[in-house]
């Protein structure tokens, strides 16, 4: 078999073999009826939709995850996603999600008035974004933002949103650039 740009061998994940641990401080919740799990914890709520499929083992400390067959390519791929967004949640709960946003270039600044988030980039007016709900933003600096909050995809999703009014460019480095993001630079010719 001849592979187009990979050199190395197919493997499998094995992620969906790990438990999740729970802490102590975490509830959690399983209804077999609506296929819902609902983690409850330090920082609030958050729930994850099961496929009929996925079956789940809850000891004391731990959540195990599995499927029915895990001859079927479906169900196998939906049993690493099942954990991961498990883990996610509980993570959530108990410790929060938090990305760094800043802005790179000259007079880029952030100021939150109320429930907005009020971005100058550059163009001949401000940018006005509402936060989400469940998403906690702070500027510590005009030209940083925190954005916190215990769901990992309305917290990225929005810093993804605010990124993309500016995405950085190669030739000044400018723009704005999530968590550690870096870029290459290009010669100005």
């Amino acid at each position: 078999m001849i592979r187009g740009f990979c050199s190395s061998s197919r493997s499998l994940s094995h992620v969906g073999k790990n438990p999740v641990i729970i802490p102590p401080s975490t509830q959690i919740v399983h209804s077999l009826n609506e296929l819902k799990l609902s983690v409850k914890g330090p920082l609030g709520e958050e729930s994850v939709a099961l496929s009929p499929f996925v079956q789940l083992k809850q000891t004391e400390n731990d959540i195990k995850v599995s499927v029915q067959d895990t001859k079927i390519p479906m169900q196998r791929s939906m049993w690493g996603l099942t954990r991961t967004l498990v883990q996610n949640a509980v993570t959530g709960v108990t410790e929060g999600f938090r990305v760094n946003v800043r802005l790179v270039g000259v007079g880029y600044r952030a100021a939150i008035e109320g429930d907005n988030i009020h971005l100058k980039l550059g163009f001949s007016h401000p940018v006005i974004m509402q936060i989400p709900q469940g998403v906690k933003a702070e500027t510590p600096a005009p030209n940083k933002i925190i954005l916190s909050g215990s769901n990992k995809h309305h917290v990225t999703a929005f810093a993804a949103a605010i990124r993309h009014w500016r995405k950085p460019e190669p030739y000044n480095g400018k723009g704005i650039f999530i968590n550690d993001e870096t870029i290459q630079r290009k010669d100005k010719r």
